[in-house]
């Protein structure tokens, strides 16, 4: 019955499924992911524009809508330090951050076509080079 779910719902769906493999290298026992990542500039923009990505390719095209699935993988990835690595974001948009806008330019001009794990390839190699898995478990 996935044909029921609205649009936006289904697109963040889209978005943390193709997130999966990108960061379970790096999460702990309980999926949470390093601290530093939530200060990355690049990872951040492919976040945004990851969940940009797949709005568009369902045809989500309300900002509202929009905004709300992008603040709802952020909330998959971050948990309840989302609110506050969204505020950076907007900060760093405001700036025209190049690490931040690159990445998020780069994923939203990806073809329109269904969302595709290659979309992530950068984003995966770029986790995998400055992160690794954390050794001790916070609660």
């Amino acid at each position: 019955m996935d044909f029921l779910k609205p649009r936006s719902l289904r697109a963040r769906q889209q978005a943390v499924a193709l997130l999966a493999p990108c960061l379970a290298p790096v999460q702990d026992d309980l999926g949470n992911v390093p601290v530093a990542m939530q200060e990355d500039a690049f990872v951040n923009g492919c976040l945004a524009g990851l969940a940009e990505r797949c709005c568009a390719a369902l045809g989500v095209t309300r900002t509202a809508a929009v905004r709300g699935a992008v603040a709802r993988v952020f909330e998959e990835v971050y948990r309840r330090e989302a609110t506050r690595v969204l505020t950076a974001c907007d900060r760093l948009e405001e700036r025209a951050d190049p690490a931040f806008c690159g990445a998020r330019e780069q994923l939203r001009a990806a073809a329109p076509a269904a969302p595709d794990p290659a979309w992530t390839a950068e984003l995966r190699a770029h986790v995998r080079a400055h992160y690794e898995r954390p050794d001790t478990l916070v609660l």
